[in-house]
């Protein structure tokens, strides 16, 4: 059953009130900003052409209502900004949960305007470039797509979360993580599915902050490849220079302004001979700024939250990279690039270098952050991306009522791993309102699985994959209930020829399959999902080989599940191979047509629908 929508039906209206009254707000801003701009330049002018002083004082204090009307303008766009971002987050959990994956993409890119932009994030939430081929299972199991795993979960804004959501997803039955590592998660998943302002409001700041491209520039900055210590003491020493005008202003006023000229020609100088290398650190920097708004930002939020995960508090409380919170570094950096912002603009630069070495001020302090916090950054970034990797493995229990927490088996034994047993089992692609669910049990054994074609088998023994995947990276499955060891995962399900490869669907499979024997000689856990195998060649050799890979691959530190309408494989299954065991699905038919109860059910099913399919569409 899927979750209720009520809860986010309202939680729209109220961000559309919100919306409507800071839009309003804003109107009335522009025009108070407008109305102080144009009597500032009124009072301006006036002074000038009446030279009356108390008209100068007015226009200065008009200018500062600008100023300030400008600042409280900022504010509100910005909240507007976010607000809209908080907005498309809220609809996405709607389209989720109602499974609408069209709808989905549609509230996902409709800030954006044109075709090629549309065009880079929907590759973004689909997940295609992560996609690994000849991996164990990916392709197989729709980890990436349009109607995948990765889109359907990944809640990610930022391009670390989504990247180290596509690899937890690749890698899950082959990680390092111990039963201990995936208990915390899941304690962790469970925490933050129940905090959903929280998980929204997280991802409308990172979708406001240009965190979808990589930070490489963050990165690249506290490697510290552009740092130049020289004439490092030179930004101390200039502007002490500025004494000697003022020490002559009031014996000699010549002296005064030519020692004033001196000291701006010196600080000209140093300008034209630090520009070359600083100028190479301030275009390093150019868009930085936003990026790091927005981490601050999202340590902030983390840090303001109160967890009871020791998992989640150990992420953000600073104890991975020292004693201090990432917020402290985020907040003296975006003091740092507070400087170098106020010379972005070139005649700003001149007329701040001709005075001070700013720039070479700007670079010091940047420096000193890099030395003391840039090592530490990329733990802090990989430290969001786990939190990112959690939020999205939260949506299962959000979007669907009907979910559970895996058990784990809690032994060491490769062949106490060999299990995998589930009660009411469901596929999380499908809806969960027409989902049909099954229970499948597997004891290093393997499951021979028959029916009709379009009765479910397929469906079946990807529910099995899916769900294990979900069940290693932490998160909650479909399912009443959900126990399980740790195996590898392999399959051999989708098979395509290559002409590059000069390799026929046959030889490709036979390639899939030689790797998962290869693989089963290592003595670890492993299930191998199998589907309708060597259905590219004829009856004789599909049988012998079928047995070949059931010889191969029944050792009892193995499951696995495989689907067939090969009957004769079956009956020479029955007396000669003691770990198989049996499933079909079946049908009936009335006289609107053929149907389909999806129900998994013991035994063999020996029915075929391949004619009545092909009367169904026309061919006789």
């Amino acid at each position: 059953m899927k979750s209720d929508t009520s809860f986010f039906e309202t939680n729209k209206k109220k961000i559309t009130n919100k919306l409507n009254i800071l839009e309003n707000k804003s109107l009335r801003l522009s025009v108070f900003r407008l109305f102080s701009f144009i009597i500032f330049i009124a009072l301006l002018a006036s002074g000038f052409i009446m030279n009356q002083n108390y008209w100068f004082i007015l226009s200065v204090l008009f200018l500062c209502l600008f100023i300030y009307l400008c600042i409280i303008h900022d504010k509100v766009k910005k909240e507007i900004s976010y607000l809209k971002s908080l907005d498309i987050v809220n609809d996405a959990y709607i389209c989720r949960i109602n499974g609408d994956f069209n709808g989905l993409f549609s509230v996902l890119t409709r800030e954006l305007k044109k075709k090629t932009d549309i065009e880079l994030a929907l590759n973004r939430y689909y997940g295609t470039e992560y996609d690994i081929n000849n991996h164990d299972y990916s392709q197989d199991l729709d980890l990436f797509g349009k109607q995948s795993l990765f889109s359907y979960l990944c809640v990610s804004e930022t391009d670390f979360g989504r990247r180290a959501f596509a690899e937890e997803l690749l890698n899950c039955t082959t990680n390092n993580k111990t039963l201990d590592d995936i208990v915390s998660i899941q304690s962790s998943v469970k925490e933050l599915s129940e905090k959903v302002l929280f998980m929204q409001s997280y991802q409308a700041i990172a979708r406001n902050g240009k965190l979808n491209r990589s930070p490489k520039s963050l990165l690249t900055f506290c490697s510290g490849e552009h740092r130049n210590a020289r004439l490092s003491f030179i930004y101390k020493i200039v502007p002490a220079l500025w004494l000697i005008p003022l020490v002559f202003l009031s014996i000699n006023p010549i002296i005064s302004r030519l020692t004033a000229i001196s000291v701006i020609v010196i600080n000209l100088i140093i300008w034209i001979i630090g520009l070359k290398n600083n100028s190479t650190v301030f275009m390093l920097i150019d868009g930085m700024r936003t990026q790091v708004d927005s981490l601050l930002d999202l340590y902030s939020k983390l840090e303001e939250e109160k967890f009871e995960s020791t998992y989640i508090n150990s992420i953000i409380n600073g104890s991975r990279w020292g004693e201090y919170k990432a917020s402290e570094s985020f907040s003296q950096l975006r003091k740092s690039l507070f400087l170098s912002s106020l010379r972005s603009q070139p005649i700003f630069a001149l007329i701040f270098n001709l005075i001070v070495p700013m720039d070479k001020y700007a670079v010091s302090l940047l420096d000193k952050w890099a030395i003391k916090y840039g090592d530490k950054l990329e733990k802090q970034i990989s430290s969001l991306a786990e939190i990112e990797v959690m939020m999205s493995l939260a949506q299962i229990a959000v979007v669907n009522d009907e979910h559970c927490y895996p058990e784990f088996v809690s032994s060491e034994s490769a062949v106490d791993n060999a299990y995998v047993s589930s009660e009411d089992m469901a596929h999380p692609l499908i809806n969960p309102d027409v989902v049909v669910r099954n229970s499948v049990t597997l004891d290093s054994n393997i499951a021979l699985i028959t029916g009709s074609n379009m009765s479910g088998k397929t469906t079946l023994i990807r529910t099995v994959g899916v769900n294990l995947i979900l069940a290693y990276m932490g998160a909650p499955v479909i399912a009443k209930s959900f126990k399980c060891g740790r195996m590898r995962i392999r399959s051999s399900m989708r098979i395509v020829d290559s002409l590059e490869d000069n390799m026929s669907t046959f030889k490709a499979e036979l390639v899939r399959i030689a790797r998962i024997i290869e693989l089963s000689k290592n003595e670890e856990p492993m299930l191998f999902l199998i589907d309708e195998i060597f259905r590219g060649t004829n009856s004789d050799d599909r049988t012998a080989g079928a047995l070949t890979v059931l010889d191969n691959l029944s050792r009892n530190y193995i499951c696995g599940m495989m689907t067939t309408h090969d009957y004769n494989l079956i009956d020479k299954t029955k007396d000669d191979y003691n770990s198989v065991v049996y499933y079909h699905f079946s049908e009936s038919y009335d006289d609107n047509g053929i149907i389909f109860d999806y129900k998994l059910k013991t035994g063999i099913s020996r029915s075929s629908n391949a004619q009545y399919l092909m009367r169904l569409v026309g061919i006789k």
